[in-house]
């Protein structure tokens, strides 16, 4: 049997090694959860809060452990790992909440002769077998995120992880199961990507949950079975503007947190910020003397704030685009080259052309692009011509312009006077256009795991 090598992206060590699994097995294991839908084993949901309470006694007990590997896989820093697991662990009283006034309607009746004397309400029911394919970068809250809502749904769920990092996802699996939740309910299966397009298609599934690139999720969208239900989480450049009646150099450390986190492999990572020219030469003055101040390296150290990429075609990739910009004509101000074999030094560019990859497509790397602006509303369109609608920030204190940009920018969610990978986690979460499709967030995950049944009687 073909085996996965899973390795640490800072040393490039090998970690642990995993099996993959065979047709045989993923088809025992799809038929498992499928008849325990079917059959309507489903759990009540008394029953699933008290599993849901369990399961974070256990996470709280494993926090240590839940870091550490975590941290070993993802290349996340520890400062930030550490916020993840915390993040995950009070998350799970959010999805009981969420699953604790989830409640249907009365729909109005004895309007008309024909529904004279009749009551009807809708409420909740489990839509089926969830299929989720998860990302690399927040392994663990990701598995949170995709798996509890089924678990508060009553409706199965198979996660395959990222082969990057399975063991996340595949500790939240295990630590349900000693909760008390049954084998059927939650599932984990390790397969090559190349097996996924078919697994997607399979008549089983009830929906689809995706977590990952923009050509690989619409992709399998089209090849899911028709009625299933699609959200895809896919990513954006998260365009900043920034105006000259901002308090941009209190909000710098937030802007810094935005453009560089994770080292920049966030969905919602700042990529391209656009700064009006009166200020410009000073924001980009103070700006790259905070960058170069910024520490990278070994994620397991606790001032590291820029860890590894995840892999080495990643950095490949980076770097390409920072020289592929630069020989069109842009401006290199700091970083653009790679500071060991998996770490790629903070980099900011400027005057980057539009043919540039790195002026319209998502880098996912530690790279941010800087432009000057005159007219805050031509601003808006260069935002809004961008093929994505995930999360946008503007820093301004001018009141018109904050109306102005909430009508006219284009974006699931607008944040101001905040850096645009600002996220808890009981909001609703997604974007539209290449962005993706759906939300999620804890109340519109269980949902999408629900049937709004209605009944009349």
């Amino acid at each position: 049997m073909k085996k996965l090598s899973v390795l640490n992206p800072y040393d490039q060590s090998v970690i642990e090694e995993f099996e993959f699994y065979s047709q045989e097995k993923i088809h025992e294991i799809f038929e498992e959860s499928y008849l325990f839908f079917k059959n309507h084993k489903y759990l009540k949901k008394q029953k699933r809060i008290e599993i849901l309470k369990k399961f974070k006694e256990l996470l709280i007990r494993e926090k240590t452990r839940l870091v550490d590997q975590a941290i070993a896989e993802g290349g996340k820093p520890r400062v930030h790992t550490e916020i993840e697991i915390e993040r995950g662990i009070s998350g799970v009283d959010g999805v009981i909440t969420a699953l604790e006034t989830l409640s249907g309607k009365e729909i109005p009746m004895n309007l008309s002769r024909s529904s004279e004397g009749k009551y009807a309400y809708t409420h909740y029911e489990p839509r089926g077998l969830c299929l989720a394919l998860s990302a690399f970068n927040h392994p663990f809250n990701l598995a949170i995120h995709q798996v509890l809502p089924c678990v508060a749904a009553g409706a199965p769920v198979i996660i395959k992880p990222s082969l990057a990092t399975p063991r996340s996802s595949l500790s939240v699996i295990e630590l349900l199961r000693e909760s008390g939740l049954p084998k059927e309910a939650a599932q984990w299966i390790l397969c090559e990507d190349s097996v996924v397009e078919n697994l997607v298609s399979d008549p089983r599934i009830a929906s689809l949950n995706f977590i990952g690139s923009s050509k690989v999720g619409w992709k399998l969208r089209s090849k899911v079975n028709p009625g299933a239900t699609v959200t895809l989480e896919h990513g954006g450049v998260a365009p900043l503007i920034i105006d000259e009646t901002s308090d941009w150099k209190t909000l710098l450390p937030q802007v810094i947190m935005g453009c560089f986190y994770h080292a920049g492999q966030v969905c919602v990572s700042t990529q391209k910020i656009f700064v009006n020219d009166s200020i410009y030469n000073e924001f980009k003055k103070e700006f790259l003397s905070a960058v170069q101040l910024i520490q990278s390296g070994d994620p397991s150290a606790t001032q590291t704030l820029v860890g590894p990429l995840i892999r080495k075609s990643a950095i490949e990739r980076v770097d390409a685009w920072v020289k592929e910009a630069i020989s069109m004509g842009a401006t290199l101000l700091c970083g653009g080259k790679k500071e060991s074999e998996m770490v790629y030094a903070p980099t900011v560019v400027e005057s980057v052309p539009n043919q540039a990859r790195l002026a319209s497509e998502e880098v996912f790397g530690p790279v941010v692009t800087l432009e000057s602006y005159q007219d805050f509303e031509e601003v808006i369109q260069k935002v809004n011509d961008l093929p994505y609608a995930f999360q946008s920030a503007v820093l301004t204190k001018h009141i018109d312009r904050m109306k102005i940009a909430m009508e006219r920018i284009k974006a699931q969610t607008l944040l101001f006077n905040e850096h645009t990978a600002f996220r808890v986690d009981w909001m609703p979460f997604g974007g539209y256009q290449d962005s993706g499709l759906g939300l999620g967030g804890f109340d519109h995950a269980i949902k999408d795991q629900s049937i709004e049944k209605l009944i009349i009687f």
